[in-house]
């Protein structure tokens, strides 16, 4: 007959190793995160990227403006 106690402390041995190994896996990659150089995004825009979007906004506005007033005029006749 087997010996139960002998093959369950093994078992316990080896899941003790195995979480050993991912709790070691976890700690290293948790550090190369840290240790990894990110770039920094900036999410202001530079003065001339402003205007030119401020330029590209009142384009578009005007185009929605007149793009109504042509549908007015349309659905009046």
């Amino acid at each position: 007959m087997p010996d139960y106690k002998d093959m369950y402390f093994r078992l316990a041995a080896e899941v003790a190793n195995v979480v050993d190994i991912l709790v070691e896996a976890q700690l290293q990659g948790e550090y190369d995160y840290t240790e990894e150089v990110t770039p920094v995004i900036s999410l202001k825009k530079s003065g001339a990227q402003k205007k030119d979007s401020d330029e590209e906004y009142k384009g578009t506005v005007e185009k929605l403006k007149k793009s109504l007033v042509i549908d007015q005029t349309a659905s009046d006749c």
